[in-house]
C-alpha cells in the first residue's frame, strides 16, 4: 500500500483524515463525523488504527474504528489497496481556465487562473466494462474546502470536495467510485475554482 503524507478518505457521508507518517507508523490527525446537513452529528474518540503491510499485492489494507460518546465500537472504515490501472496526468488532459506549473521538487501540475469556471478532462480506454474507482491527485491550502464535480462520459458521476490538503506543495488524494464504458471514457473535473492537480490514478476495484 502506498501511504502518503496527507490523505482524506471519504465514505458516504463521513469524512476521515489521516496524517501519516513514513514509512510505518500511522496517527490520527482529526475525525469528524458529518451526516447530510454538513454539520458534525456526532463526536468520536479514536480508538485503533491497524495497519497491514507487507501482506501479497493488493490485500494491504488500512482499518480504522472508534468508540461513540454512548461507548459503542464502531468500525469506521477499512480502506483496501486498489490496483492502479492507469496514471493519467492533469497536464495531458484537456483543460479550460488552468496552467502548467511545477513545484520545486520538479512535479508539473495545472493551476487554476482567472476568476471564471474551471475544467479539466481526461481520456481513458477501459479494458472492460464496470466499476471503477477514481483518485484525483490535488494540492489545496485555502481555508474552506472547494465543492467540485466530476462527469463521466458528459454525465454528472457526483460531488467531490477538495479538502485543505495542509498547503500549497502539499499533495492530498480523495477517491470516487464510477461506472465505466469498455473502450474510451471522458473524466471531467470541473468546480468554481478548482484546487491545483498533479494527476488521476484509475483504480481497480478487486
Amino acid at each position: 500500500m502506498i501511504l502518503r503524507q496527507s490523505q482524506r478518505f471519504v465514505f458516504s457521508s463521513a469524512s476521515l483524515l489521516f496524517a501519516f507518517l513514513l514509512p510505518t507508523v500511522v496517527q490520527a490527525e482529526s475525525l469528524t463525523v458529518y451526516c447530510d446537513g454538513g454539520l458534525p452529528q456526532a463526536a468520536f474518540a479514536l480508538e485503533e488504527i491497524r495497519l497491514a503491510v507487507g501482506s501479497p499485492v493488493g490485500q494491504d489494507s488500512l482499518s480504522s474504528f472508534a468508540t461513540s460518546a454512548g461507548g459503542e465500537r464502531v468500525i469506521l472504515a477499512t480502506i483496501a489497496d486498489l490496483q492502479v490501472v492507469r496514471q493519467l496526468e492533469a497536464e495531458s488532459a484537456v483543460s479550460v481556465g488552468m496552467r502548467e506549473a511545477s513545484s520545486d521538487d520538479g512535479t508539473t501540475y495545472l493551476e487554476p487562473y482567472g476568476s471564471f469556471k474551471n475544467f479539466i478532462q481526461w481520456t481513458f480506454d477501459a479494458p472492460a466494462a464496470g466499476a471503477y474507482v477514481l483518485e484525483f491527485r490535488y494540492a489545496h491550502a485555502g481555508p474552506e474546502e472547494r465543492s467540485l464535480d466530476v462527469q463521466v462520459n458528459g454525465d454528472n458521476a457526483g460531488p467531490l470536495v477538495a479538502w485543505n490538503s495542509g498547503g500549497e506543495s502539499t499533495w492530498g488524494w480523495d477517491r470516487m467510485p464510477v461506472k465505466l464504458v469498455k473502450g474510451t471514457n471522458r473524466i471531467g473535473l470541473l468546480g468554481a475554482r478548482l484546487p491545483a492537480v498533479d494527476l488521476l490514478n484509475v483504480l481497480e476495484t478487486e
